[in-house]
């Protein structure tokens, strides 16, 4: 139900946002309502964002030749040293660590079996391994499902092994908090670093530098204003939802 309502409302604000019931997958948008985007803008955002996930352009570099760069599997050796290495390689450590981890803590020998036979079972692994295929193929960045897939891969096993013994609930839950309370304390630590970092390498304080520039039609919005060399005092201003937008056009 809850994954059914969380779906629904995606769906519908991309439809509301968009003119798309999947943005940017054109052939899921509706071009005759007024607030659609048109079909060559939604063609050019899939095939940059299809582009970016192959790694065929980052903030310092674009390749020259984009459709013949993502068309079949051209862009592989790129992508896989431009990539693979460090991120998604990273990202697999980490899950294999984790998993080490709870295999430790968790579980441990007993005489039940799982049934590997079971249709339910075997369905939803061939579905994961079509969502998986699909992604490697059009969008292989991990922040475009990659994490998700992955999880859900790795974290399934794992959960029939623990719905195979009887857990002590008490030991299951100091455990269980521990580990929550170093996960937490990785995670702030984290990124209390990265913001100390942005802030010392490009001057940037998030809770003081919060004005926006609005540049037109193009609708691109800029959150650094404060670190341009021009003056806006002269330009409208108007604020929404707590930020302020500058019109420069």
């Amino acid at each position: 139900m809850y994954s059914a309502l969380f779906i629904f409302f995606i769906i519908f604000f991309n439809f509301l946002n968009s003119g798309c019931l999947i943005y940017p997958a054109s052939f899921t948008c509706f071009e005759n309502l007024y607030w659609s985007f048109p079909e060559t803008r939604i063609k050019e955002v899939n095939q940059w964002y299809e582009l970016w996930a192959k790694a065929g352009a980052t903030p310092t570099y674009v390749v020259e030749n984009i459709p013949e760069y993502i068309a079949n599997f051209n862009w592989i050796d790129n992508w896989v040293k431009n990539y693979f290495f460090n991120k998604v390689s990273d990202f697999l450590l980490g899950l294999t660590l984790l998993i080490i981890i709870f295999y430790g803590l968790f579980i441990y020998k007993t005489n039940k079996k799982i049934n590997s036979k079971n249709l339910q079972i075997k369905l939803i692994y061939f579905y994961l391994l079509l969502c998986f295929f699909e992604w490697f193929l059009k969008h292989p960045a991990l922040r475009y499902g990659g994490y998700q897939l992955f999880a859900i891969l790795t974290f399934l096993p794992l959960s029939a092994k623990f719905n195979l013994r009887e857990i002590n609930y008490n030991l299951f839950c100091k455990k269980s908090w521990i580990i929550i309370l170093i996960v937490l304390t990785i995670f702030i630590s984290r990124n209390v670093n990265r913001i100390i970092k942005e802030h010392t390498q490009y001057n940037f304080n998030p809770f003081v530098s919060t004005k926006y520039i609005y540049h037109g039609e193009e609708k691109f919005y800029n959150r650094y204003i404060d670190h341009f060399n021009h003056n806006y005092d002269n330009f409208k201003k108007i604020k929404i939802f707590g930020k302020i937008f500058v019109i420069t056009k």
